[in-house]
């Protein structure tokens, strides 16, 4: 990220360096509903080979879904703040905060219902409210 500035969230009592671990938590978001998807999908399934294997210590099935509630919540927890923030800019916000897609893209992909100003107010505003929900501040 050397060309991308970072967001002043001081107004809001969020450091550079928790910014950023928010920052990293929301980039994940994509990475996650693939590992939901895939581990929802191998939930419960048997794999039959004639080929020895080693034993491991506990349960398989519920190691994966402990696993995929997890992934769930982190994911729900972007999801849903995103729609506290502005359910009617929810798609957008969720773009920008979540693939790092800058507000001049989305105003050119799509017709984005806010100005500038409005867009980069809220886009703090979902900051401000996730590090409120993980309990940094």
């Amino acid at each position: 990220m050397p060309n991308k500035r970072d967001l002043n969230l001081s107004e809001y009592n969020i450091s550079k360096y928790a910014y950023h671990e928010l920052f990293a938590f929301c980039l994940q978001y994509p990475e996650k509903k693939r590992q939901l998807v895939n581990t929802r999908n191998a939930l419960g399934c048997q794999q039959y080979s004639d080929m020895p294997h080693g034993s491991t210590v506990g349960n398989p099935t519920e190691q994966a879904a402990i696993k995929a509630i997890k992934l769930s919540a982190d994911t729900e927890l972007i999801e849903h703040t995103a729609f506290e923030v502005d359910s009617g800019l929810y798609q957008w916000l969720l773009l920008a905060v979540t693939e790092d897609v800058p507000y001049k893209f989305l105003k050119s992909l799509k017709s984005i219902p806010y100005y500038e100003k409005g867009f980069y107010k809220a886009r703090r505003k979902f900051f401000y409210l996730l590090a409120k929900k993980k309990g940094m501040i």
